[in-house]
């Protein structure tokens, strides 16, 4: 075990001089790890990245990292699938095959690169699906400068045994204008603009929703009538292996140059897909804005969660599906183009 000296500077509030204090900190010495990147889903073919795990003292050049040596292999449970995925540069891992996840299967992740420990993972898609089963427009609101449209939406969710999460989000098509600033367009409603799917609220009751925040994700719902969303996350705590039906309303601006178009984006969660990305975010909270000295005399910072045996990362299934619609309550999801 290696002890580095850790220098902090005590400033006293309206002194003129400084004093510095030495502190002994033990950081074992580190055992480099293959780290997994491997997120996937129906709609990509199989993909993953490997790189090297690093000293959290070292400042490595984050390209030296990469493993591009490595023997990566995806199978199912049943022995009805297996590949071996190549090397495409950058430590990154691709079926040449062009063969992609399906749901509800359970896919083992090998991967092994000389001088390091080999590791596994498993994780799927989880296979819940749904659908819209009723879409209502009422009649038109605000004024005659700028016309609303108001709807109610009811969706049907298909669960499936095993800790699901799930992730809705509104989009209408638009008009835009152009960049005032980065990520910020202006809606401007007159012919010749550009167009595109723009997020919008909506509101619901339903105290499974919670806000599209991972971090806060198990902090208490308002219970005090409807709430408003942009994205909410829930899970399926309560109606697992399931069918249940959310409602959301939402208001929206009716635009003179395009049609009514929305899309409701409803995707499916892994359970380890929604713990790292819990976790990523609370432990990026937790050092935001703290030095890296300070941080290691506090605390440790939250865990970032990992199902790789003998290795980090992560290995995850999700899953997104896309409905449209437009006003005249016309429903499409656009599975029958694949």
């Amino acid at each position: 075990m290696s002890v580095r000296s850790l220098f902090v500077v005590l400033l006293a509030a309206g002194a003129l001089s400084a004093c510095e204090t030495v502190v002994e900190v033990a950081v074992p010495e580190h055992t480099p790890q293959l780290v997994v990147h491997g997120f996937f889903s129906p709609d990509s073919v199989w993909a993953v990245r490997l790189d090297r795990s690093a000293d959290i003292t070292g400042f490595e050049d984050v390209r030296q990292l990469f493993v591009p040596n490595a023997t990566v292999s995806v199978a199912d449970a049943n022995g009805s699938f297996s590949e071996t995925l190549a090397h495409a540069g950058d430590g990154i891992y691709q079926a040449a095959s062009g063969n992609r996840p399906a749901p509800g299967v359970a896919y083992t992740l090998r991967a092994e690169a000389p001088g390091l420990p080999a590791v596994q993972a498993v994780s799927s898609v989880p296979a819940a699906t749904a659908s819209i089963v009723e879409l209502e427009r009422f009649d038109d609101a605000g004024n005659d400068r700028i016309p609303f449209e108001q709807y109610s939406l009811r969706l049907r969710v298909e669960d499936y045994p095993g800790a699901n999460y799930y992730k809705l989000k509104l989009f209408q098509w638009s008009p835009v204008g152009e960049e005032r600033f980065p990520g910020y367009r202006p809606v401007e409603d007159e012919p010749g603009n550009p167009t595109e799917f723009r997020e919008i609220r909506f509101g619901s009751n339903d105290t499974s929703f919670r806000d599209d925040n991972y971090a806060y994700f198990f902090d208490e719902p308002d219970l005090d009538g409807v709430d408003s969303f942009s994205g909410a996350l829930f899970a399926d705590e309560l109606f697992e292996g399931k069918a249940k039906e959310f409602e959301i309303t939402f208001t929206a601006r009716s635009f003179d140059t395009v049609e009514s178009r929305y899309e409701l984006e409803f995707s499916v969660l892994s359970a380890d897909y929604f713990t790292y990305h819990h976790t990523a975010l609370l432990q990026g909270n937790t050092l935001d804005g703290i030095a890296i000295e300070a941080a290691l005399l506090q605390t440790p910072p939250t865990p970032l969660h990992s199902n790789i045996e003998q290795g980090l990362g992560v290995f995850a299934g999700y899953a997104v599906h896309t409905f449209g619609f437009d006003a005249e309550g016309n429903v499409w999801t656009g599975e029958e183009e694949r």
